[in-house]
């Protein structure tokens, strides 16, 4: 009985059928986790949608109390460094806004971070994004007069990045009507932005035209309000006394990848450049800072010296 059941189990091992158990098991196994990534993918995707070719917007990425955590963090991180001490303005005030770009690694963790799974979630609906490519500034603009938008723009200027990685904006506060159209003569694409929505363009849209036309008073969630008049009153009486006022607000987080302006942001504030040009960066990273802003200066002169030579006719049109 022994040597019976022993070669019945040399036959099934070796040589038997044993392998087509074992594979007929490993396609079960698999099947039963890619069922489990499709359910996954499919919740994570619910509120995904492509609205054109590389432009994806994810709708309620953050719930109200995620709002309102990751808001209040960078509420606080950007007043220290929006308003102006002395005369308590904003650093963009003509515009009614307030603006800080800097290095992703400046930024608290919890909010560096939103950017890879915002990149993950949206990928599951527009796979060709450039994930491997990491992005390494985030522009946190404030909206503090909701009166006023943001014109159509693209970002192609030398601080926006010069790969097709994309651009990932996220939006908190009041909603807005954000704009898109690849040229100038197109008519626009509007999308609704809510408070916790996203948007990323990359790819063929990389360069895409884009605007903030109208941004919605009464909006705002109850929490990220409540949110944004607590930062509000705490940096008045820092400021030395007054209550924060409970008005109508945006704020928007948008990461780049530029990876060619790491370790420039302590040399120059360079997010502040009106009127910067990749020469600037490249003198910079070539010969040095003391360089770049010498050649600069000498061009600040000699635009100067042509206007003096310009006669008043020429000056009053502005030529």
């Amino acid at each position: 009985k022994i040597e019976r059941w022993s070669a019945r189990f040399f036959f099934f091992f070796f040589g038997g059928d044993w392998w087509l158990l074992c594979l007929l098991f490993f396609a079960v196994v698999v099947l039963a986790l890619w069922l489990r990534l499709l359910r996954g993918k499919a919740r994570s995707l619910s509120g995904v949608r492509v609205v054109l070719p590389g432009v994806v917007v994810i709708e309620s990425f953050l719930d109200d109390d995620e709002q309102a955590r990751v808001c209040r963090v960078c509420l606080e991180h950007g007043y220290e460094r929006w308003v102006d001490e002395a005369t308590g303005r904003l650093n963009a005030w003509r515009q009614g806004r307030g603006r800080l770009y800097d290095s992703v690694a400046r930024y608290p963790a919890s909010v560096s971070r939103l950017c890879s799974e915002l990149v993950d979630v949206a990928s599951g609906a527009w796979p060709f994004f450039l994930k491997d490519e990491r992005h390494t500034h985030l522009l946190l603009l404030y909206y503090a007069d909701v009166r006023r938008g943001l014109g159509f723009h693209r970002d192609d200027g030398p601080i926006d990045g010069r790969s097709d990685a994309p651009v990932v904006s996220l939006s908190f506060g009041c909603a807005c009507d954000f704009l898109l159209k690849h040229n100038d003569g197109d008519p626009p694409l509007t999308v609704r932005l809510n408070s916790g929505d996203a948007v990323l363009f990359g790819g063929p849209a990389r360069h895409i035209m884009h605007a903030v036309r109208t941004i919605h008073p009464g909006t705002c969630p109850p929490k990220v309000a409540d949110v944004h008049r607590r930062v509000l009153a705490r940096a008045a009486n820092q400021r030395g006394g007054g209550e924060g006022k409970n008005e109508d607000f945006r704020l928007n987080l948008t990461w780049r990848h530029a990876p060619e302006l790491d370790g420039l942001e302590t040399s120059d504030r360079f997010f502040h450049f009106g009127s910067a040009t990749r020469g600037y960066l490249d003198t910079e990273r070539t010969f040095g800072t003391d360089v770049a802003r010498r050649e600069a200066a000498q061009r600040r002169r000699d635009r100067r010296n042509r206007r003096k030579r310009l006669s008043p006719k020429e000056d009053n049109l502005g030529t």
